[in-house]
Order: C-alpha cells, then structure tokens, then sequence
C-alpha cells in the first residue's frame, strides 16, 4: 500500500495527491464510495471535491459542519477531536438528518486529512450497508497517514 512512494522527494500537487488517495480507498481499501471534502466559502458546509464508487456523488454530498458546542454529527465530531471515526448503525446520536439521507442503513469511517496541524479536507467512507472490517479501517489510516507526509512537502 505504498502508493505515494514515488511522489516522495518531489514538490506535490495537491489535486494528484487527492486523486491518488481516493483511488487508493475505492480499489484498494475497498470502500464501496469515497468522498474526500472541503469546507466551502463560507465554512459552514463540506462539499464532496473527489469522490469515487457512485454516480453523482460529488452533487449529492453536502454535509453541515457544526464547530460550537458539542459535537451534533460525525463530522462535527471530528473536526473538534482532529480524529477518525468508525460510526456503526447504532452510533443514532452521531447520525442526524443530512447523513441519513446519504447512508441510509451500516456504518462508515471518517478521517480528517491534516497539514501543519489544521484540518485541510474530511474523507468518508462507506460499504453502503456493510460493515466496515479493522483491517479497512487500519489500511485506510496507514494511506491518509502517507498522504500527509507528501502534504508535508507543499
């Protein structure tokens, strides 16, 4: 899973990096869908910029970001601890309307993707219904891990 090998020692682009990544967590994780997002404009929202595994995705992947006060949602969660998350069906406080829509039924994993400390994007990932193994959940982190090694050199 050493992906990011031959972009190391060179000075990245950000969007082939992102590209990279997601390819990794689609074939090689095996996440049935994966969205890397980024807050937009106003910071109040995470907008899917590379996604993979369904059709429209990119259109349909809008999810609010709450940064005062406790954590309401998986990704507020995230974004206040600077932490993945495994979320399985029954984690009903951290799923709120907005993630409903989008993942129905099963869990997911969420990561947040750092430079220098601040959170720069959020992947998520999904089996549309299945249940996430350790061992996805181990691949997926050692790869955003590699990622941000090479987000190191910008």
């Amino acid at each position: 899973m050493q992906i990011f090998i031959s972009m190391m020692g060179k000075k990245p682009n950000v969007n082939r990096i992102f590209q990279t990544l997601i390819k990794a967590m689609h074939k090689g994780v095996e996440f049935n869908r994966c969205v890397i997002a980024m807050q937009d404009a106003n910071h109040q929202q995470l907008e899917a910029r590379y996604a993979m595994g369904q059709k429209n995705l990119l259109q349909n992947f809008e999810m609010p970001v709450y940064k005062q006060g406790g954590p309401k949602d998986i990704f507020s969660w995230v974004y206040k601890h600077k932490a993945q998350k495994l979320m399985s069906p029954q984690d009903d406080d951290l799923r709120y309307a907005p993630l409903k829509r989008f993942l129905k039924v099963g869990g997911c994993w969420v990561c947040p993707i750092l430079y220098s400390d601040k959170i720069i994007a959020v992947f998520y990932g999904d089996l549309e219904g299945a249940e996430i193994s350790e061992k996805q959940c181990d691949d997926a982190t050692m790869l955003i891990m590699q990622a941000e090694q090479i987000l190191k050199f910008l």
